[in-house]
């Protein structure tokens, strides 16, 4: 396995800063008449991909379709920062589960 620095992703929207990419899985639990689990199935999974960008662009609507990295999802959150003492940062997630087909916010 090869170490990289820094960020090999590129994204249209600026300088990407920082990619993270995530995966979780809803659980469902069964548990007996003690409370304790007795079994634990996962029935979902969902991935999240968020970029930190240096940026003069417009950034994406939330609730419209995106994609970061390979991932297509819906975008979910968006974050733009401005401030005297840094350029101005934008923050995107992307959020899609299983292998659902993503329709965008009408």
């Amino acid at each position: 396995m090869a170490i990289q620095f820094g960020v090999a992703s590129t994204a249209s929207y600026g300088l990407v800063q920082e990619l993270s990419n995530a995966q979780t899985a809803e659980i469902a639990e069964a548990r007996n008449e003690t409370g304790k689990a007795t079994n634990q199935v996962a029935f979902s999974k969902e991935t999240v991909v968020r970029q930190r960008v240096i940026t003069t662009d417009t950034l994406p609507v939330v609730g419209t379709t995106n994609a970061l990295t390979t991932t297509v999802g819906l975008v979910r959150s968006v974050t733009q920062t401005e401030n005297n003492t840094a350029y101005k940062t934008g923050e995107i997630e992307v959020a899609v589960k299983d292998s659902a087909t993503v329709t965008a916010y009408a």
